[in-house]
């Protein structure tokens, strides 16, 4: 018979992603807020970029519809995040 011992690593690793996801529960409402106000200010910030360029005559004007400007603000709001961590 094989001996079936655990790694120790393996049950430190499963202990702390028990930890984490009871963090992730306790702190499910404030996520979910913190999720909606990004995704709502993507979408105004999208709508605005798309007006903003509807406004004056461009032929090379990449912005189609609102949802491509929300492409476009959410990789802003990336870029963002990613120099303010620098």
């Amino acid at each position: 018979m094989e001996n079936s011992t655990q790694d120790p690593h393996s049950v430190e690793k499963s202990t702390a992603l028990k930890i984490l996801i009871q963090t992730f529960k306790a702190s499910a409402h404030e996520l979910s807020l913190l999720v909606f106000f990004l995704v709502l200010g993507i979408v105004i910030f999208a709508a605005l970029i798309y007006y903003a360029e509807r406004t004056q005559h461009n032929p090379q004007n990449d912005f189609t519809s609102i949802p491509v400007g929300r492409v476009a603000s959410a990789c802003v709001s990336v870029i963002l995040v990613i120099g303010e961590s620098l």
